[in-house]
């Protein structure tokens, strides 16, 4: 997902994770949120939808990374 940020041209990416209180980095679900956030130039309603809907055509540069995963439809199925 970071790899949108950067295809977005932002100069400012910031990841968070928070984790449970219960538990240790280094275990198993120990995350309970991710935050992804950047100064890019961000998506219409238009490129939302298509980000979510499974099958969608998109053409990507051939170094992008963003071609090889499901990205927001995957995050949004977990």
């Amino acid at each position: 997902i970071a790899d949108n940020s950067i295809a977005a041209k932002a100069t400012h990416i910031h990841i968070h994770l928070d984790v449970s209180p219960a538990k240790e980095f280094h275990q198993k679900n120990s995350v309970e949120r991710y935050v992804i956030a950047d100064n890019g130039n961000g998506m219409d309603e238009t490129q939302v939808t298509n980000a979510l809907k499974l099958g969608s055509a998109a053409g990507y540069p051939d170094q992008s990374l963003s071609k090889y995963g499901l990205g927001l439809k995957s995050a949004g199925f977990s």
